[in-house]
């Protein structure tokens, strides 16, 4: 398990994501509860990627070629998430909508 849920968050690069939110700002109350609630979401989508691989091929299987195919089953969705981190890379800051679309969009891979 614990292979499929590094592997697939690499691969996705969940660890950026986790960095993006972590230098949101939080100048209210309100930001720091959403900046809280958007880390807690990635945690839990990062949990629930990992067993999606998990369900969807042979368990005994190596962490790479189980997340190759299910990668393989998800090009579309996963092509439209690397365009849009691609897209959001270069920027400086990044601000909450941003990251929600993206975490969105990374919720259509499940």
């Amino acid at each position: 398990m614990a292979g499929v849920y590094f592997g697939v968050g690499g691969r996705l690069e969940l660890g950026w994501l986790a960095q993006q939110i972590a230098a949101l700002p939080a100048a209210s109350h309100w930001q720091a509860l959403a900046r809280v609630a958007m880390r807690d979401d990635l945690s839990a989508l990062a949990r629930e990627l990992a067993r999606s691989v998990l369900t969807s091929g042979n368990a005994s299987a190596e962490p790479a070629p189980m997340i190759d195919a299910w990668q393989s089953e998800r090009a579309a969705q996963l092509a439209r998430c690397r365009q849009l981190q691609a897209d959001l890379a270069p920027l400086q800051a990044l601000d909450m909508p941003m990251l929600s679309v993206l975490l969105r969009e990374l919720r259509a891979l499940l």
